[in-house]
């Protein structure tokens, strides 16, 4: 698809699991802004039903993939959805992000994150993290 910003690289729209009113969204972008403030920006994009805490709950890996450390991010609960730094956001419960941060010695760092309804997420987790597993520099 058209990325729907200009920071954003390359981006792909997952298709909606029976039931889901939307699609998935994935994208990938070289960025800076450091790996654990990207993570804490993302936990803060989200919060959870019960009143809980987000951070809590958020699952980070990390994997060597392609002589690479792979910082792998799951999060789980409403998802603030924003268009822009100052765009008002929409309220997405139910929401789930899968993220992996790949920082590399010669191309700098990158993001690809997967986000969507529940459901859609969990249906293409396997085939997202095989992408990510594939990964290999040129």
């Amino acid at each position: 698809k058209q990325p729907r910003t200009r920071l954003v690289e390359h981006e792909f729209a997952i298709p909606a699991s029976k039931g889901d009113a939307h699609e998935g969204r994935l994208t990938l972008m070289g960025a800076g802004g450091g790996v654990q403030a990207n993570i804490d920006r993302w936990i803060g994009q989200f919060t959870q039903p019960d009143g809980g805490s987000t951070r809590e709950r958020a699952k980070v890996k990390h994997r060597k993939i392609a002589g690479d450390d792979v910082h792998l991010i799951d999060i789980s609960g409403t998802y603030k959805d924003q268009r822009g730094p100052i765009a008002p956001g929409v309220q997405r419960p139910k929401y789930r992000m899968l993220a992996a941060i790949i920082p590399t010695k010669s191309l700098g760092t990158y993001y690809v994150k997967f986000y969507g309804p529940q459901r859609t997420v969990t249906d293409h987790e396997k085939a997202f993290l095989k992408m990510i597993d594939g990964l290999e520099r040129n």
